[in-house]
């Protein structure tokens, strides 16, 4: 393993390493007995303390404060002045915010630390060291295009090759209807001038649609291929770069 290099007489480490070095050392154990004192000390706590110590035989009101426990009373017990659930310690409502402290200072996902305290999401959006490391440019939700709702009002077009011809394709977003063209490559049915031929036969057969979605492929932003299309009245959208689903039709 490779030393860490020095930068002005001392140590360098990647920020997300430091800040867990640094996080981890301030960790402090809470104690049992300290447990036990807090318990004595919280007005709720130490009325339900009571209840559970008290002899089984004798009957005892649970007062309203206590309601929230009144359905875990059976699996309740005491252990050294401790209230535990099952096998897991009833924390105090003073040591909390401390509990829930140490168990994120090693700065764990959501996903895990939810599994062990509640009220995590708040505590590690307000954590700017965990901001400061998170990755940037999360994904957002998809935003769908509003759907068609009469056939070829909405089309989409592309093009692929197959036993090395250039085939543009061209489609109703609504019944998924394609219509595949050729356009052989060096004739005058090839680039921007081929699409617009295949363009006009589709309206031709099909109507006039009111938007036509695409790729940013060079026929598609071409000059010719945009005047031709706002001749038309057709409205162009274009598709994210590198994002096929953007132009979820035609990628299906």
């Amino acid at each position: 393993m490779s030393s860490p290099r020095l930068v002005k007489g001392r140590h360098w480490l990647p920020a997300v390493t430091e800040t867990l070095q640094l996080e981890v050392e301030d960790i402090t154990a809470i104690s049992w007995e300290r447990i036990a004192a807090e318990t004595q000390k919280d007005s709720t706590l130490s009325a339900l303390l009571n209840i559970l110590q008290s002899p089984k035989d004798e009957e005892q009101e649970v007062k309203p404060e206590l309601s929230e426990y009144a359905e875990y009373l059976d699996s309740l017990y005491v252990s050294g002045d401790v209230i535990l659930y099952r096998d897991r310690a009833v924390i105090p409502s003073s040591l909390r915010k401390h509990v829930v402290d140490s168990l994120h200072a090693a700065h764990q996902g959501v996903s895990t630390m939810e599994q062990r305290a509640r009220d995590i999401q708040q505590v590690r959006a307000k954590c700017m060291d965990c901001n400061v490391n998170a990755p940037s440019q999360a994904q957002h939700p998809t935003s769908p295009a509003c759907p068609p709702s009469t056939p070829f009002e909405k089309i989409f077009a592309d093009f692929f090759d197959y036993g090395g011809h250039h085939y543009p394709v061209v489609g109703d977003r609504l019944s998924g209807w394609p219509e595949v063209y050729s356009t052989p490559a060096g004739s005058a049915h090839a680039g921007a001038n081929g699409l617009i031929a295949c363009l006009r036969k589709f309206f031709a057969t099909f109507g006039v649609p009111e938007e036509l979605s695409s790729d940013g492929g060079p026929e598609f932003i071409a000059s010719q291929t945009r005047d031709f299309l706002s001749r038309w009245g057709v409205c162009q959208r274009k598709s994210a770069a590198y994002h096929p689903q953007s132009n979820g039709r035609l990628s299906q």
